[in-house]
This record gives structure tokens, C-alpha cells and sequence, in this order.
């Protein structure tokens, strides 16, 4: 600890170059400040003070930034220049023009009354600078360019930043033989000097390979401890020649963190940084009059200033300032001691997005350090925030409200995985991972409860009904109705969806996938009961017909959610589904159904003709009583629930067929007998023959037969004969097989047809049978009619 205070305590005491916020004048408040963050003694704190104060910062570094260049002089024959820089460090050894050495135009410790946007002091080299300088940076030359934009960083060693000078000389490329060329094919020592020899040569009489543009000197001194980014201006004997644009910033040399633990080191590591923070950060919390330090991560103008120092001093970017204080928002956010202000740690997300994106820290990515911190930190946040969903109602059924407060509270985490900041990292994938995983557990969970409770208070209904004799029944309605409940909610919500795919969670794949787990076990199980059920009682019509019914509701239900459920899952993981066989656990109960199909239909058919009263005019000409309509809409109802039943066997598809299309047949005959009965029993043949007349009765009933009949040439196609064929074809490779189906189907109806045409030709028959007497009585005076006209036309 002892050595993170010292560096604080540099960053203030011993700044860099020109202080600018911090003045000399209040290092003492700062400094005084610092103590309190850290709660040393007085002892302590002066014993530090002092051995800071008489240690001098080394391992200094210079970040330069050559951004562009605008209105250079056009030097070539084209009306162009090809610019290019060369960038050095230089020691002061000549005098100024003063006949003072520049060296002591500002005492040290001194602020300089000029700064770099003063250009009185940024002038031409004279011709007693030396050119003792450490190492000569140079740009990439931009072609046919007056406002050439370079945009290229470098790094230059500081020896003795007061009695230095950052030297920037941009030339026009004239040949493969340039200056920058030179500097590049050195291999020792004794070549710089003699090439620097050349350049001072160059500078002061123009004799070069290549052209001079214009220079600039920057005091080292005079450049700010935050450092700057600005225009200046370029000069070539003593004549401005245009600006350049330059990014300036000090810095300790980066160095390994093993070496920056140490106590001689002038660099503190991230570690130390992170240290330094929180202090700061809980500190400035503290002071709030709330009985539990509230932490929203803004800092004293003190610590701010103060961080802002630590920060230049030792190369942290404003990416890993942004990073730092996220890690300390999630860490803290886990503490039960203080609070942290949720819009805080969001904002800090933000904070680091901006950082990211500037143009200077776009390549940057996060260091092995800052990974492992963040890693951390992530999930410690992840597990507490989870940990802290007491209510699993948040998650299922799905409520929009509670969901959206659950991801609202992981949106940072969420956020940052998103970032451009994971190259070569595979921290990225485990916090995805993790996050995943804890919702997942969250979310079947949620599903486990939910479903348990409901299952328990259906058992707990049909306890409490003490009528039925038997419980299956009532327990297998209410597992429809729970079915159907279940079938909404787990109906994809596109905005719920979203929410979570946020987080990278398929919200409703995991719930259907866990809905099927829980329910299907108890699906089977009362299908089952319900099949033995059926056996014991097969005798008994009523008990078939209820159960049939209940069973049939049941199995809609199944049919109904499982779509639902499938929907939800990818193609290649449908088999994990425990329903996805479910029509097998039916096959039993098929027979039953449709053994109801034709008892219903008998029975409403019954009920047709003896409330059959009004008749129903198909045309002004046409017209059939309301039975045929019922029987009609018997009919349509089996059809339309074998549909729905959706068998995929060809053998059941078969077998079912043949049973409807004997139910329909079947009904179609009787209720043709039925129908024709009605006038026997109507006493309708029972009159004087000579008395028989056609009335709207028998026309009617003619009609609804004739009616009913024309329906059997629509069942091939509403029970799909074809198609059942080309199953059976398929099923056995065989075509005389789905041929001789096809036929059977066929005949069965067409045999219908031929029994209901041969009963209305039999009451035709009866009907033309009563006219007889009264028909040959009418011929007879017809023809006695016209013997008689014959006769008196033969007198005349």
C-alpha cells in the first residue's frame, strides 16, 4: 500500500512538465486529501511525502501523434508536395538568441510562461542546436498532398525533460533515396551522427536529396502533464509554411506488471490503479449523510483531479479508466454494506462504449489483467443478481413486467459481451455461458413449480368430487383444460422473445422443452387409466360414449400443444420431445372413438325426425325438412373431428376410413327408412285410393332422401381415399395394394348409393301404386271423352 501512495503522491508532487490544474499552490490540499482516502497517519503520510519529494520520476516517454498536416507549400513541378516527418527528442547544448543557454530559460520546478500553442517560442532550428538526439521517428510519405493526413503514432525516450525538445520536420519526397530512407538503413551509431550531420547541413542550406518543408520545436517543459492535442504552426526560415496537427501526451514506459508491483518501479499496475479507485470511489460514498454508503461513481473534484494525474503518469487509457470503474460498480453492486445506483453501473457501460469507439483507442482490445478482473467480476455479479430472483413467478408463465425488470438488472453484463473488445479472448463465451446457464436453471425451475402446483390442485379438485364414481374421468378433463392453459402460454410472444435473446437465451424453446418433460409422464399415465378404463366398461354405451369423449378432448389437447411446442424447437432437436410419439399412446382408444362417432350420430338423427316440423326451401322449387340438415351436419361433424384427429398409420388410416365411411353409409340408409316409415306410420297410404293425392309431405320426403343420398359422393374426398392409397402403396411397395383399398372405399359407398336409389324407387313405386285406381279412372273418362268427340265428328 505503502507504494501506491507514493505514486498518488508523484502524480502530485512531481508532475510532469506544466501542471495545469494542479497548481504548486494547492498540491498540499491534494495531497492532504489523499491521506484521507487512505487514512494514514501523519507520521506515515510525511515519512512517504518526503521520500517522493527528493526521488525524481524516470523511464519517461513522450507519445506523439502525427495526425495531419494543412497548407504545405507545393514544392514539386506538378503543383504538389509528397510530405513526410521526422520526429526526434533533442538535447539542448547551444545558447538562444539572447546569448542565454536554453537549458536555463526556465527554472526548473517553474512554470513555463509559454506553452505550445504559443508560437513565439516554436521557430527554426538555429544553427548552433545540436542534433544529440536519442532515436529519429519517421512517417509514411502521402503522395500529390498539400493537407496530407498521416494519422501514425510513436513513442520517443525522454532523458532529461527539462533540457529537451521535441523536434517534428516534414520533407517532400523527391527520390527513393530520401532522408526517412537514411535513418531506416542505419545499422550503427557512428551513422546517425554523420546523417545528422547531413540533415543539419540540409536544414541550414538547402542541400538535400529532398526538399525542406517547414519545422517545429516544442520545449518538452512547456508541454501540459495531461498532455494536448492541437494545431501548430510549421516554420521554414523563420517563415510559417503551413500547420500541423499533433497529439501530445507523457507517459511511464509500460512495463511488465510483475515489474510494476515493485517498489523502485515509477509505474503502478493496473492492480494499484484499481486499488486507487475504489478507495476513492467508497470514500466519496461515505460521505453522504444516508446511513448506507451509496455508490453512483462520481468522484470529488480532489480525486478527480488527482486520478487524473495518476492516470497520465502511468499510460491508462480512458478505456481502462471506463473498464476499472465497471468492474468496481459490479463488484460492489454484490456488497451488502453499500448500495450501488443501478443507472451507475448502465452508465458506466456507456462510459466504456464511448472510450472504445474514439479514434485513438479503436484498436485497442482488453489486456490479459483487465480480462481477468472483468471475468470476475461478471460473474460474481451474475450469481448475485440471480441469486437475488426470489419470485420464479418472473419467469413462467411469461409476465412481460418481471421479465423485463430481470434483464433490465443483467443489462450491463448483456452490454458488454456485445462490445468490440473480445479479440483472442475467450472470456467473452464464458460469460455468455454462465449467464445462459443461471437463466436456464432460473427458467426450468420456474416451469418445475408452476406445473407442480397445477398438477397438485387438479389431484385436489377431484378429490373434493365425491359424485364421480371414478376419478379418471375428471382428472382426464381437467388435464385437457390444463393442456389447453399451457398451450397459450407457451404460444412464442415475439417482444418476450426478443427480451431475452438479448441475453442469448431461447425463452421459449427451454420452456417448451421443460412443459413437456413435467407433463408428459402424467399424460401417459392417465391415457392409460382411461384404456382400462374403456375395457372394463365396453358394455355399458353411456360409459363408452362420456369417456370416448373425455379421452378424445384429451388427445386434441396432446395434438394441439405439441404443435405448439414443436414450433418452438429446431427440426434436429424435435426428438427430444417425450410427446413426439403421442398418437401411439391413442391407438387403443381409436376403436372407441369411433364406435361414439356412430352412436352420436344415430342418436341426433333420432332426435332430428322426431322434432322434424318445419321444412326448409332449398329453391322456390325444391324443397327438404330440417332432419336432413341435422343428419347432414351429424355427418360433417365425424368427418371433421377425424380430420382433426390427424392419423399418420396407413393401416389406422385405413381402419378408420372404412369405419366412417360405414357410419355415414349406414346412417344414410336409415335414416332413408326412417323417413319413408314416417308416412306409413302417418297412415298416409292408409286412405281411400280413389282419394290419394301428392302433397308437400311426400315431396319433401323425397327430396330430404334424395338429399341425404348426394352427400355419399362427397366422402371419397373428405376423407382423402386417394391419399390413403398412396400411404398403403408406400407403406408396403406394393400397388395392388392401395388399389384394391381405394377400390373397397369406393364400393362402400357406391353400394350406399345403389340401397338409397332403390328405396326412393320403392316409395315412388308405393306412391304410383295408390294413384293407380284413380289414374285408370281418369284415363278411362278421358278416352270415353274422345270416343265421343270422334263420333260426333263423323256426323257432321
Amino acid at each position: 500500500m505503502d507504494h501506491l501512495y507514493q505514486q498518488a503522491l508523484r502524480s502530485i508532487i512531481n508532475p510532469l512538465a506544466t501542471i495545469d490544474s494542479v497548481s504548486q499552490q494547492n498540491y498540499e490540499k491534494l495531497a492532504s486529501h489523499l491521506q484521507q482516502i487512505f487514512a494514514f497517519d501523519q507520521q506515515n503520510h510525511e515519512r512517504l511525502l518526503q521520500h517522493v519529494q527528493n526521488t525524481k520520476p524516470s523511464n519517461v516517454a513522450l507519445h506523439v501523434q502525427v495526425i495531419e498536416a494543412r497548407n504545405l507549400p507545393a514544392l514539386d513541378t506538378n503543383g504538389f508536395s509528397d510530405p513526410y516527418c521526422l520526429l526526434s527528442i533533442v538535447k539542448l547544448k547551444a545558447t538562444s538568441e539572447s546569448g542565454r543557454p536554453r537549458s536555463e530559460s526556465h527554472k526548473e520546478g517553474q512554470k513555463s510562461k509559454s506553452s505550445p500553442s504559443s508560437q513565439k517560442r516554436l521557430k527554426h532550428i538555429n544553427s548552433t542546436t545540436s542534433f544529440d538526439c536519442h532515436d529519429v521517428k519517421a512517417t509514411q510519405t502521402i503522395k500529390r498532398n498539400l493537407n496530407p493526413q498521416w494519422n501514425e503514432r510513436f513513442e520517443l525516450d525522454v532523458m532529461d525533460y527539462h533540457n529537451e525538445e521535441l523536434h517534428v520536420l516534414v520533407w517532400d519526397d523527391d527520390s527513393d533515396d530520401t532522408v526517412a530512407s537514411g535513418f531506416k538503413k542505419l545499422q550503427k551509431p557512428s551513422g546517425l551522427k554523420s546523417l545528422l550531420r547531413q540533415l543539419r547541413q540540409s536544414v541550414e542550406h538547402g542541400k538535400s536529396l529532398d526538399d525542406f518543408i517547414g519545422q517545429l520545436v516544442v520545449p518538452l517543459k512547456d508541454i501540459p502533464s495531461l498532455g494536448c492535442t492541437q494545431w501548430f504552426e510549421l516554420y521554414h526560415k523563420k517563415k510559417q509554411v503551413g500547420m500541423i496537427h499533433l497529439g501530445l501526451k507523457w507517459l511511464f514506459k509500460q512495463t511488465d506488471f510483475d515489474e510494476a508491483d515493485s517498489a523502485e518501479s515509477d509505474q503502478s499496475s493496473i492492480q494499484d490503479f484499481k486499488i486507487l479507485y475504489e478507495k476513492m470511489i467508497l470514500w466519496n460514498a461515505r460521505m453522504n449523510d444516508e446511513e448506507l454508503p451509496v455508490i453512483d461513481g462520481s468522484l470529488t473534484r480532489e480525486s478527480h483531479l488527482i486520478l487524473q494525474q495518476f492516470t497520465s503518469h502511468n499510460q491508462i487509457s480512458s478505456f481502462t479508466l471506463a473498464i476499472i470503474k465497471f468492474i468496481l460498480l459490479l463488484e460492489n453492486s454484490c456488497k451488502e454494506d453499500v448500495r450501488v445506483v443501478p443507472t451507475s453501473v448502465r452508465s458506466s457501460i456507456e462510459g466504456i462504449e464511448s472510450a472504445l469507439y474514439q479514434d485513438e483507442l479503436q484498436s485497442l482490445t482488453l489486456t490479459d489483467s483487465e480480462i481477468s478482473l472483468l471475468e470476475s467480476a461478471a460473474f460474481q455479479f451474475i450469481n448475485h443478481t440471480m441469486a437475488g430472483v426470489v419470485s420464479l413467478r418472473s419467469l413462467f408463465p411469461p409476465l412481460d413486467k418481471s421479465a423485463e425488470d430481470l434483464l433490465h438488472a443483467l443489462l450491463p453484463i448483456t452490454k458488454l459481451v456485445q462490445l468490440n473488445l473480445w479479440e483472442d479472448s475467450a472470456m467473452k463465451s464464458e460469460i455468455q455461458n454462465l449467464l445462459k446457464s443461471e437463466i436456464f436453471k432460473k427458467i426450468k425451475r420456474a416451469v418445475d413449480v408452476w406445473t407442480e402446483d397445477r398438477l397438485a390442485m387438479l389431484d385436489e379438485h377431484v378429490a373434493y368430487s365425491q359424485c364421480q364414481t371414478d376419478p379418471v374421468l375428471p382428472q382426464t378433463s381437467s388435464l385437457a383444460d390444463l393442456l389447453q392453459e399451457v398451450c397459450v402460454i407457451c404460444t412464442p410472444k415475439p417482444a418476450y422473445q426478443e427480451m431475452f435473446h438479448k441475453v442469448n437465451v431461447n425463452y421459449y424453446k427451454t420452456i417448451c422443452l421443460r412443459v413437456d418433460h413435467m407433463l408428459a409422464h402424467k399424460v401417459k399415465e392417465l391415457v392409460h387409466e382411461m384404456n382400462y378404463y374403456q375395457k372394463r366398461y365396453q358394455s355399458y354405451q353411456v360409459n363408452i360414449r362420456d369417456s370416448s369423449r373425455i379421452s378424445l378432448k384429451l388427445f386434441l389437447a396432446i395434438k394441439n400443444i405439441y404443435s405448439v411446442l414443436k414450433k418452438s424447437i429446431p427440426d434436429r432437436e424435435v426428438f427430444k420431445l417425450r410427446m413426439v410419439h403421442f398418437d401411439q399412446w391413442f391407438e387403443e382408444s381409436l376403436i372407441f372413438w369411433l364406435e361414439t362417432f356412430k352412436s352420436e350420430c344415430n342418436m341426433r338423427m333420432e332426435k332430428a325426425l322426431e322434432i322434424d316440423k318445419d321444412f326448409v326451401p332449398v329453391t322456390s322449387q325444391v324443397k327438404h325438412s330440417n332432419s336432413s340438415v341435422d343428419v347432414l351436419s351429424s355427418f360433417a361433424k365425424i368427418t371433421t373431428e377425424w380430420r382433426d384427429i390427424g392419423v399418420q398409420d396407413a393401416d389406422h388410416l385405413l381402419i378408420g376410413a372404412i369405419k366412417i365411411s360405414n357410419v355415414i353409409c349406414d346412417g344414410t340408409r336409415l335414416y332413408a327408412d326412417k323417413i319413408a316409415s314416417i308416412l306409413e306410420c302417418n297412415g298416409y297410404y292408409d286412405g281411400n285410393s280413389t282419394e290419394f293425392d301428392i302433397n308437400q309431405q311426400v315431396c319433401i320426403t323425397v327430396n330430404n332422401i334424395e338429399y341425404i343420398r348426394r352427400y355419399l359422393s362427397q366422402l371419397a374426398e373428405m376423407l382423402n381415399y386417394e391419399d390413403i392409397s398412396r400411404s398403403l402403396t408406400l407403406k408396403y411397395d406394393d400397388d395392388a395394394v392401395g388399389r384394391q383399398s381405394f377400390q373397397m372405399l369406393n364400393r362402400l359407398i357406391s353400394t350406399a348409393s345403389e340401397d338409397i336409389v332403390l328405396k326412393e324407387r320403392n316409395l315412388l313405386q308405393k306412391i304410383v301404386d295408390q294413384m293407380e285406381p284413380n289414374l285408370n279412372k281418369h284415363i278411362k273418362i278421358f278416352s270415353s271423352a274422345a270416343s265421343l268427340a270422334t263420333t260426333c265428328d263423323q256426323e257432321f
